[in-house]
This record gives structure tokens, sequence and C-alpha cells, in this order.
């Protein structure tokens, strides 16, 4: 049986590997990208096999999590018979205002 696989989009390094370490100890496998422009080539080149993206809101580049969400979601769709990627689940995440004030 393949590994879930997950791909983990975050610029921030510390906090890129220590959600990619609690991922794989939960027994995902996890492919990891500090920007939009990278993780975008992995969209582009993988199958069924990718079935999560996980993704910071504001990255470093000129692309955009939700714009690689997008990216995704046509890809997959245009790849599926049925119109959409079975199981690929994309999820944006964005530090909140007040937890970079450090309120």
């Amino acid at each position: 049986m393949t590994k879930f696989v997950t791909l983990l989009v975050e610029d921030d390094t510390v906090q890129r590997e220590t959600f990619a370490d609690l991922l794989k100890s939960e027994g995902f496998e996890v492919i990891e990208c500090s920007t939009a422009e990278a993780a975008e080539l992995v969209v582009a080149t993988s199958g069924a096999e990718l079935q999560a993206l996980v993704t910071d809101q504001n990255l470093e580049g000129n692309m955009s999590g939700a714009e690689l969400a997008g990216y995704a979601r046509w890809k997959f769709s245009a790849s599926c018979p049925a119109g959409r990627h079975p199981g690929c689940v994309a999820i944006l995440a964005e530090q909140s205002s007040w937890a970079a004030d450090g309120e």
C-alpha cells in the first residue's frame, strides 16, 4: 500500500520542518517546498499519489498559496475524466495578525 502523499509548502524553515516532522510521525509521506513556484513543479509532475496540499497563504516569490491551490485544482480537474481529483485536499494556512504582533 502506498503512503498518503502530502505536499507541504511553507517559506519559514522552522515551521515547515516542524509540521513535516509531525505529518511524518503520523505516517504521511511529505514533499516539502519553500515556494509556490517549486511546489507548482511538483504538482505539474504528480499523479494520483499526491492527495493533499498544505500551504501557507503568504509565501515568498510571485505566487500565493491560494494561487497554488487554484493551479492544483485546475491541473487535477483537467486530468481526471470525472472532472475532479479523487481525494485531493487543499489546506491554506495564514498566520493571523494578532499572533504576528505577539499578543
